[in-house]
């Protein structure tokens, strides 16, 4: 027998980690580089350790861990004789092989040389794959970001579900609150049976609406008209709005819903012509109105 010994020269890089010592053995229980090996030990960031080998010629193996083995793994051939073996080195930084050890003045042989290049394709097929795996990652959540979602919106004890496009706007009065999206709004109005008669119908409470708006904007309901669809009874009318020094056309239809102490009234408005063409969109909306 004789000793084997491994000077880890101290280093920044990796020096936290133990590296495993081992030795070419054909009964051992370990596997490098489809070579059988047997543990010598572990060696810390400045240490110095010694063990016992054989005087047959042989290889040592320095490695981090067994998930890496065969990338982040350097070996040096150690001639048969009866003298003692040294080694120093330390872990390289090398993110292709996972900051692997580097014996101090031993060139790698073919063996070694076949196995780092093993290693750096191996490592390189990882990067690609990867950054592929990445990039579809960021792709789909840039995709989710910008896809419309359901959003249900509650104020007192009503609820409307739209979509994550919308957001509450500000407002000043404590009696309405306005959900907006890029072309789009949804303005809920409380009516306390204190203003009004809970008996009122809704055709006679859109009848009040309309004389209480007239009364400050008597342009404001252009095309004031009722409906009835699927047994509700709603109203229709154009606004033109100016915001931001732009001035444009908004869409109405209005609903009114009751509850335990006022009226609701929902209106449902958009910019979009080809939207107010038809009743879906307003529909849409208004069948996920809930009042508790």
């Amino acid at each position: 027998m004789r000793r084997l010994t491994l000077k880890r020269n101290k280093s920044f890089v990796g020096c936290l980690q133990p590296l495993k010592v081992y030795i070419a053995d054909e009964d051992g229980d370990a596997e490098i580089n489809e070579t059988k090996c047997r543990m010598l030990g572990t060696v810390k960031n400045g240490e110095e350790q010694t063990f016992e080998i054989t005087e047959e010629a042989t290889r040592v193996f320095v490695i981090a861990d067994q998930a890496t083995k065969n990338a982040c793994c350097a070996s040096a051939p150690i001639a048969a004789g009866t003298e003692p073996v040294f080694f120093s080195g330390a872990p390289k930084f090398s993110p292709g092989t996972y900051n692997a050890f580097r014996f101090d003045g031993v060139e790698p042989d073919d063996f070694a040389l076949r196995w780092q290049d093993t290693g750096r394709k191996k490592t390189r097929r990882f990067r690609i794959i990867l950054c592929v795996v990445l990039l579809a990652a960021v792709t789909l959540t840039a995709v989710l970001a910008r896809m419309e979602r359901p959003k249900t919106f509650k104020w007192n004890d009503i609820s409307v579900t739209l979509t994550n496009k919308y957001q509450k706007a500000n407002s000043k009065r404590s009696d309405v609150v306005q959900y907006r999206s890029k072309d789009s709004l949804v303005n809920i109005q409380k009516i306390p049976y204190t203003i009004v008669s809970q008996d009122l119908s809704h055709t006679d409470l859109f009848d009040f609406i309309k004389y209480q708006s007239s009364l400050n904007d008597p342009d404001s309901l252009a095309g004031w008209r009722y409906k009835e669809k699927d047994g509700r009874t709603y109203a229709l009318y154009s606004n033109e709005i100016t915001e931001n020094g732009r001035t444009f056309t908004y869409y109405f239809e209005v609903f009114v819903f009751n509850a335990k102490d006022c009226f609701y009234l929902v209106e449902i408005g958009t910019e979009d012509k080809t939207k107010a063409d038809s009743d879906e969109f307003f529909f849409k909306t208004v069948n996920t109105v809930k009042v508790e």
